[in-house]
């Protein structure tokens, strides 16, 4: 049976209209949200509410948790967040990295980047995570970061971070990386968001775009949720071509492989690399290059 109760799609359908379910779920949202504030540090609750006062408008709770939740189930050791005028979710994100690791926080407005120096000026005595804050739009600095260095990449803010991120996303990311874009639904700006067709706030057209740009694209499995005011999710299931995956030296070796896969390539650059652990697979087949093939025609053993 369906959450809702729902036993058929038809049903479904009707289920979902029904205004108690709304009623419902809206109350579930602000129990949880209460829940959070509940559970946040008073430093952290002192932070949210000078953030605030300062015009800095803080985003829900439970999705800061949630955020933190994420370093924690995916063992990230090297954190992007981008558009840190949500201080709360980037200091959960520094919290939730144990003393251990990088954060580099982003953010292009001079009042955003000063909170978050004071914030990290005051944490940096208690962690020994390395606190970075750069003060720069992100179509202008993530292009000078290293590729394949990064775990995790949180996006806000501004519509013009939201595309400038993913753009270098499949770069910066491992495989199996993670990237979340919070305010997906364009709720903060109290026109409709992305549920009124009506809005065409610049934010709502660009989480639209946002929308199919990452669904569409074959290097990510992406899901969207309703927590804070929407999250898209997106897994870095494999690397191309360009983008190595562990290194520059196995760069090399799939580079070497994938410019012999002539036969069935007519380039260079249409060549997918896909790691499985010790197994690399090549797609097109029929390549030949510096590391031992295995039984199966596409894939190679790491040397």
């Amino acid at each position: 049976m369906h959450p809702l109760g729902a036993r058929t799609r038809e049903d479904m359908k009707e289920r979902i209209m029904d205004r108690t379910q709304y009623t419902n779920l809206a109350k579930a949202w602000e129990f949880t949200e209460e829940h959070a504030r509940e559970r946040e540090s008073d430093a952290l609750t002192d932070t949210r509410t000078a953030a605030d006062e300062s015009g800095q408008l803080q985003g829900s709770a439970a999705q800061a948790r949630l955020l933190g939740m994420l370093v924690r189930i995916t063992g990230a050791a090297s954190v992007i967040a981008v558009g840190t005028g949500s201080l709360v979710e980037t200091l959960q994100l520094a919290h939730a990295l144990d003393n251990k690791g990088l954060l580099t926080a982003v953010d292009s407005t001079a009042q955003g980047i000063a909170l978050i120096r004071k914030a990290f000026a005051e944490l940096q005595d208690e962690t020994d995570t390395t606190l970075r804050a750069v003060n720069a739009p992100a179509s202008v600095f993530l292009p000078r970061l290293n590729a394949n260095d990064y775990d995790l990449i949180v996006v806000a803010g501004d519509a013009e971070n939201y595309a400038a991120t993913f753009a270098q996303a499949s770069r910066l990311l491992r495989t199996h990386g993670v990237i979340v874009f919070t305010d997906v639904l364009a709720l903060e700006d109290g026109q409709g968001g992305v549920i009124n067709p009506a809005d065409r706030s610049d934010k709502a057209i660009a989480m639209r775009e946002l929308l199919t740009t990452v669904e569409d694209d074959e290097g990510f499995e992406s899901t969207l949720t309703p927590d804070g005011t929407g999250l898209l999710i997106a897994y870095k299931k494999y690397s191309v071509l360009g983008s190595p995956l562990r290194g520059e030296p196995l760069y090399l070796a799939y580079l070497t492989i994938a410019l012999t896969a002539t036969s069935t390539a007519s380039s260079a650059s249409s060549v997918t690399v896909t790691s499985f652990g010790s197994i690399v697979e090549i797609m097109p087949c029929s390549a030949t290059g510096p590391l031992s093939q295995s039984k199966s025609p596409c894939q190679y053993s790491l040397p």
